[in-house]
């Protein structure tokens, strides 16, 4: 029996530049082998390409800068009359209660839900939602009120309201006066006792 050199022997016998001759394993002629007057290996008889209509691979397309912003797409009239009606009717304010921040915000809770108003508190922490139906032009109103406990040096409580709607924004301008009425009264019971 041969050994296994001896098998191998015709298909490996090194070229004239010591490389293998790998031609007869892969049906391959000895002329696709053979380098240019550069000592490249022919290649356009590999693949079938000619260098004459070769092209380089495409390089992927970056695009501009200005192509990544998003264009904001153009206002339907019934999302402007509603943006609109949203600035017309806003209502921000803040006030000052010497009061602790829970007694502001269980009070909050219970002077909207008095005037039929959806309020309760958020997952986030000394805050109040308060949500209304349909007022006027538009469909659903929102409302919040933020506490800010011990601002200061007097470690009062700060409450910004803010919110949106026809009536809404008036019983925001309420509460608003509420606040500052408990503030006062507060101030006269301390200064009088």
């Amino acid at each position: 029996m041969a050994s296994r050199s001896d098998r191998l022997a015709p298909d490996w016998q090194p070229d004239a530049q010591r490389r293998p001759n790998v031609a007869s394993r892969s049906n391959r002629t000895a002329r696709d082998w053979q380098p240019d007057a550069q000592g490249r290996p022919n290649v356009a008889s590999r693949s079938d390409r000619t260098a004459r209509n070769w092209q380089p691979p495409l390089q992927p397309r970056v695009p501009r800068p200005s192509a990544l912003i998003p264009r904001p797409l153009p206002m339907s009239d019934e999302r402007a009359r509603v943006t609109a009606e949203m600035n017309r009717t806003a209502f921000q304010r803040k006030a000052v209660s010497r009061d602790s921040a829970n007694e502001v915000l269980d009070d909050a809770v219970a002077f909207f839900t008095e005037r039929g108003y959806r309020s309760g508190r958020t997952g986030r922490p000394n805050q109040v939602f308060v949500m209304g139906k349909r007022e006027g032009a538009l469909p659903r109103v929102n409302a919040e009120i933020l506490v800010q406990p011990n601002v200061g040096k007097a470690k009062t409580t700060m409450v910004t309201i803010s919110g949106f709607g026809e009536d809404l924004s008036k019983h925001l301008a309420d509460y608003a006066t509420h606040l500052r009425a408990r503030a006062r009264a507060a101030r006269e019971e301390s200064a009088g006792g």
